[in-house]
């Protein structure tokens, strides 16, 4: 994904000022989440939820892909927002494949079923679909 460009003057060797891009180090809080399964577990995955989980998995990523990350992080946690997930509370091995650096978040689709994965810029992860309640400790 592109990222923004900020455009500074620089002086030239002859005097002349003329624009070169620089690259915008800020994070982009205005953009859209987009959705993976890349990293989709078989253990926890969507095929193992019923058509109302599905049919709500749908109606939550319509309603999340209108928001922007800035919007989905400031909203309450057990509605279209997310939550941080500390690793010692999961159940399940995390795969290879998430960095020992990476937040795990949890957000909401069925009720209080959360889909858990990592934001990797504007790309969320989904890693595992925990209607069971198994993957981590829900309470505390």
């Amino acid at each position: 994904m592109p990222r923004r460009i900020i455009r500074k003057k620089k002086q030239s060797a002859r005097g002349r000022k003329y624009d070169y891009p620089v690259p915008d180090s800020s994070p982009p809080v205005q953009d859209k989440p987009i959705f993976s399964f890349h990293y989709l577990q078989d253990s926890h995955c969507i095929s193992l939820c019923n058509r109302g989980q599905k049919a709500a998995f749908a109606d939550t990523m319509r309603l999340l892909s209108k928001l922007t990350w800035q919007e989905i992080k400031s909203s309450y946690r057990h509605g279209l927002g997310s939550e941080k997930i500390p690793r010692n509370r999961f159940y399940v091995t995390i795969p290879n494949q998430v960095a020992d650096d990476e937040a795990l978040l949890s957000i909401r689709f069925y009720g209080r079923a959360p889909m858990v994965g990592i934001r990797r810029e504007q790309v969320f992860h989904i890693i595992w679909f925990d209607i069971d309640f198994n993957v981590y400790n829900h309470g505390s």
